[in-house]
């Protein structure tokens, strides 16, 4: 179950990075960056 919302986690942040590739690099590389330390996070609180 973990490994499946690790990839729709994923999934979603490609989506939205690839829609939004337009705007400041600076921004998609910060919501990047925060979006893999959530699912980070997450999978070491409930990958156990």
């Amino acid at each position: 179950m973990t490994n499946l919302v690790i990839t729709i986690g994923l999934i979603t942040v490609a989506a939205v990075l690839f829609r939004t590739r337009l705007t400041s690099s600076l921004t998609s590389s910060l919501f990047l960056a925060t979006a893999v330390y959530g699912l980070s996070c997450f999978s070491v609180h409930f990958g156990h």
